[in-house]
């Protein structure tokens, strides 16, 4: 509030340096410092937030960040890895920045009632996420200490495709190639949880894990900023269910897809593949099991301050890599996105960002067919498109499609190619549209092509 009193200072003061010209001076009406109020939040509301279709008394789940940076930007600002800060300014740090939000979370309770806040965070992003009404978002913005208000992203439970998943990571030949097994790493598997009691969820004998189980706990019970998970294994030495706020951390019930213990099976299971176990690409790292994804059959989706919230956590734990084998399809890169943000900071404080472009597993998967005029499916997804981010996509996942071989009379050489669909073995009539033409609709005029090629 108190930037906006300055304002109206202002017009004071230059209205009273007009007065030996004028013959009254013009006091700011009631109505005018709400106006300004008004105009100084509007600046604040992201773009996507201020677009949208909502009813002034329809919920909406925001992110709030306040103005003061978080505890990584500290540490980027003087080119050190933030678990290189020293321990006592990292805690009196975050306990300054939960005391802030505390503060605003007081004054916004007193401006437009009582409010649940979902997740707060320090490290990464400065800020809390609630659900309010609409029509009141812009009473948040006009409170001082708010830096921005953004619609909070949804994401939909991505689902697993094993089919081929050792071939297709080639793991075999990094371990062997390049002597990588994982040991003293830490990887944050962000996703649908891990079953932390599976056989091949175990370290060699003889690692030493980069996490133990005292390390942890002290983190954990940190009085300035305590952690809300708690420890398994050495193999997952930290976990939390950060959509259902508990420390169930298996995927569970009859929609449980299973996602994240793909994921973590790919990135670091350690069985014995002749007894029938699975080998990730570096069995011997720890997995942070960060599940955003609840167990609720009725709610299969999760939303961009829950990722924050793990993202958070993470690099709290001092996460060397950040899997998010999640996103939303067809997404912008957007500077202002919190979550890209998000992501953009932690990879600024060296941590390797992994997030897939995308779950629509091959071109045109799952949507209606392009128009020729405007292929373009749109799959790569947020925030995998962050431009700071590792953006994984597979170019080559034909092991999940039907590979047609063909042979055509006159040539000696074989053509073949993938599809989703497979093609019967028969003798098929080819049919030339002829020219430069693409396949629009026109093009097929007085031509019959019914099971033929084209």
């Amino acid at each position: 509030m108190r930037s906006i009193k300055k304002y109206v200072v202002t017009i004071l003061s230059l209205s009273l340096l007009t007065s030996s010209i004028t013959s009254a001076m013009v006091v700011p009406s009631d109505y005018m410092i709400e106006k300004v109020l008004q105009e100084a939040g509007k600046g604040k509301i992201e773009q996507s937030l201020q677009e949208a279709d909502y009813d002034e008394n329809q919920k909406v789940r925001v992110i709030v960040e306040l103005e003061s940076v978080p505890v990584i930007e500290y540490a980027n600002n003087q080119g050190v890895h933030m678990n290189d800060l020293s321990t006592g300014f990292i805690d009196e740090t975050s306990q300054t920045l939960i005391e802030e939000q505390n503060v605003l979370i007081e004054d916004l309770e007193e401006s437009i009632g009582k409010i649940e806040v979902e997740q707060q965070f320090t490290a990464v992003y400065n800020g809390f996420s609630t659900i309010v009404e609409y029509g009141e978002i812009d009473k948040i913005a006009e409170l001082e200490q708010v830096k921005s208000i953004s619609l909070s992203n949804e994401y939909a439970r991505p689902q697993p495709l094993m089919v081929s998943s050792g071939e297709l990571t080639q793991h075999t030949f990094v371990q062997e190639e390049y002597d990588m097994s994982g040991e003293g790493m830490v990887v944050a598997i962000i996703d649908t949880g891990i079953d932390y009691r599976h056989q091949d969820m175990i370290l060699d004998e003889g690692v030493m894990p980069a996490l133990s189980e005292e390390s942890v706990t002290n983190i954990i019970n940190n009085a300035n900023n305590p952690l809300l998970g708690r420890y398994y294994t050495e193999k997952i030495p930290y976990g939390y269910n950060y959509m259902d706020h508990n420390d169930e951390i298996i995927d569970l019930g009859e929609a449980a897809s299973m996602h994240g213990m793909h994921v973590a099976g790919t990135v670091g299971a350690n069985g014995n593949i002749e007894n029938g176990g699975i080998k990730g690409v570096v069995p011997n790292a720890q997995l942070l099991a960060l599940k955003v994804f609840g167990n609720d059959p009725e709610f299969p989706s999760t939303f961009g301050d829950v990722i924050i919230a793990a993202i958070d956590d993470a690099i709290i734990l001092g996460a060397d890599v950040m899997n998010l084998s999640l996103g939303s399809t067809a997404a912008l890169v957007d500077e202002n996105d919190p979550e890209q943000i998000a992501v953009t900071r932690a990879v600024e404080n060296g941590i390797v960002m992994s997030i897939s472009s995308g779950n629509s597993a091959y071109f045109g998967d799952g949507f209606d067919l392009p128009y020729v005029e405007n292929p373009d499916i749109g799959v790569v997804g947020s925030p995998g498109l962050t431009k700071a981010s590792l953006q994984v996509a597979s170019i080559n996942n034909y092991l999940s499609l039907y590979k047609s071989t063909f042979t055509i009379d006159g040539l000696d050489s074989e053509l073949y190619g993938y599809g989703s669909d497979q093609w019967m073995s028969s003798n098929y009539e080819i049919v030339p549209i002829g020219g430069t033409k693409l396949g629009k609709s026109e093009d097929y005029n007085d031509l019959d092509v019914q099971g033929k090629v084209v």
